[in-house]
């Protein structure tokens, strides 16, 4: 009787050490996948403050769609978030665009005024 209980002692610390374990790789998995989504936020982030190139925004749009395939269960969320943080920063970045091109062509427009105000008033002068 007693060496059934050793080999009962015996598997149930086998079963232990491998819940163990499993528990070790799930916590792994669990830290890189958070590593992976902030990693993933930082880069989403870039698009903020990157050049404004094709290259730029699509080397960084191209490293969001590898990270967010890494591994991930719950996909169709995630890039549906993903998505709207991107349209988002895009946006802003558009607006602030357009207003320094509008701001630049209303100098301009300005700058050409003036010049034709100031233009037929010096050739009245010179006759």
């Amino acid at each position: 009787m007693d060496d059934t209980l050793d080999v009962d002692t015996g598997a149930d610390a086998e079963e232990d050490a491998d819940t163990d374990v499993d528990a070790a790789d799930d916590e792994d998995k669990t830290s890189n996948v958070i590593d992976l989504y902030k990693y993933m936020l930082h880069t989403v982030e870039d698009l903020a403050t990157c050049s404004s190139t094709a290259e730029a925004f699509t080397g960084l749009l191209s490293r969001i769609n590898r990270l967010s395939l890494e591994g991930n269960a719950n996909l169709d969320h995630q890039v549906a978030e993903l998505d709207k943080k991107i349209e988002g920063i895009l946006l802003q970045r558009l607006k602030h665009v357009i207003q320094v091109w509008c701001a630049e062509f209303d100098r301009s427009t300005d700058d050409s005024c003036v010049r034709r105000n100031e233009l037929p008033s010096k050739r009245r002068g010179n006759k």
